[in-house]
């Protein structure tokens, strides 16, 4: 297809500088012949025959320069035919790239041990933000990272603080929620709860205190007057 393209295109350049040349050679002629009808002004014959010779110039001067009109139109249209191959190759070139990149990154996840794996899923997790989804499912984070259910718990099951599902959630969910209440001091816990993940403030609150032993607001408070 961009071969068949290019030879277009070459084809219409030689064309456009063809008549190109043909109408710089009839506007010679045309001026020649003008000059030669002024050398023989003192014959009334030769002057008629050169005025109609250079008229006869001008419309085959005329008749090129519409052709030249017309080649450059379709040398437009040959251009902008192998910009649009090129843009469709260049797009068909990275979407290979990216294929690639993901046979080779699924083909690393499966050699890696659970522990590994529990390492990418935690990054992967964070980079798309699954665990701020409130009641996600199991099913839902294992298609997002692209793998089967059992694979991720079994890597789940690796992790010292609790190994389930709804454990690594919500210990994800606390340590936003944490970094909320520092960094956005005027948020209400309403909404840092929303934020967070978690399905309301009430269930917020109760599992806060009972992993710190504090209230949302008095580790904001605690915070605060320590930083």
């Amino acid at each position: 297809m961009a071969a068949t393209v290019v030879a277009v295109v070459i084809a219409l350049v030689l064309s456009y500088r063809i008549s190109r040349k043909l109408m710089d050679q009839n506007a010679s002629m045309a001026a020649h012949i003008e000059e030669g009808g002024r050398q023989h002004g003192n014959s009334h014959h030769a002057l008629e025959q050169a005025r109609t010779q250079l008229e006869s110039a001008q419309r085959e001067r005329d008749a090129v320069a519409q052709q030249l009109v017309a080649v450059e139109h379709r040398l437009k249209l040959a251009e902008d035919k192998l910009n649009e191959v090129t843009q469709q190759t260049d797009t068909a070139a990275q979407s290979s790239q990216m294929l690639h990149q993901e046979i080779k990154m699924v083909s690393s996840v499966e050699q890696m041990s659970d522990e590994q794996l529990m390492e990418w899923i935690d990054g992967k997790i964070d980079e798309m933000g699954l665990h701020l989804k409130a009641g996600v499912t199991l099913k839902e984070i294992a298609a997002g990272l692209g793998l089967t259910q059992r694979r991720v718990m079994r890597a789940i099951k690796t992790r010292q603080d609790g190994n389930t599902l709804a454990e690594y959630l919500t210990t994800k969910r606390l340590m936003t929620a944490c970094r909320l209440l520092v960094e956005q001091p005027h948020w209400t816990i309403d909404a840092i709860a929303h934020d967070a993940g978690f399905g309301g403030t009430t269930t917020f609150r109760t599992i806060f205190k009972k992993r710190f032993n504090i209230s949302p607001r008095q580790y904001r408070e605690k915070k605060r007057l320590m930083g």
